[in-house]
């Protein structure tokens, strides 16, 4: 199976370096960006498209969905970004200093740190493994798959085997997208940020 992962254009909350709720949209740039990633795709055919359900995957979906009329869409809770909870509308700082502080005082690892109303790094990445793993049981021969960029990397961990130190190598910024070469037992990245060389 061949799974395309594209990840949603930027929103002004990335830009911000802020924790986001699930109704944030893309900036004007984001647009930007997700009609250029959409003319890199449209030539592509997909068995199914898979979207997460958050407001800014929704909207990078719909530029590339044009070109795509004839295939399936999905909208799937379990590739949705980590529900931060009680720290959406913070910076990335606050959220990294709580979560040390909390799994220091917790005695735990800081991906099994839990925000008030919100889910772990461990349960997040949990749902978009099982999720994987399910969609590599169905016949699919191509499917494109737009989600955030923690989520992708989960998945992408999950089929490559990379230790997460290296994930800075495999991490996409907004609207770049890697393909990978996918089986149950062994898959292989083809193509990886592609779109790098997005305009400013």
């Amino acid at each position: 199976m061949r799974i395309t992962f594209v990840r949603h254009g930027e929103t002004l909350m990335n830009e911000k370096r802020v924790c986001q709720s699930a109704d944030d949209s893309l900036s004007n740039k984001g647009n930007a960006h997700a009609q250029q990633v959409a003319e890199a795709l449209k030539n592509e055919h997909y068995d199914r498209i898979f979207v997460s359900t958050m407001q800014r995957a929704i909207e990078t979906s719909e530029k590339i969905i044009v070109h795509q009329k004839d295939t399936p869409v999905e909208y799937e809770d379990k590739i949705r970004e980590q529900e931060n909870g009680k720290w959406i509308g913070k910076s990335y700082d606050y959220r990294d200093t709580e979560r040390k502080r909390i799994a220091s005082e917790k005695n735990i690892g800081f991906w099994q740190v839990i925000p008030e109303e919100g889910e772990s790094m461990e349960d997040s990445q949990k749902r978009c493994v099982k999720f994987i793993e399910n969609l590599l049981k169905k016949e699919y021969e191509s499917v494109l798959i737009i989600s955030h960029g923690t989520v992708i990397l989960y998945m992408l961990q999950h089929l490559l085997g990379f230790d997460m130190s290296e994930s800075k190598s495999y991490s996409l910024r907004p609207c770049e997208y890697s393909i990978v070469e996918a089986t149950e037992g062994k898959s292989k990245l083809i193509l990886s940020k592609v779109h790098k060389n997005l305009e400013k």
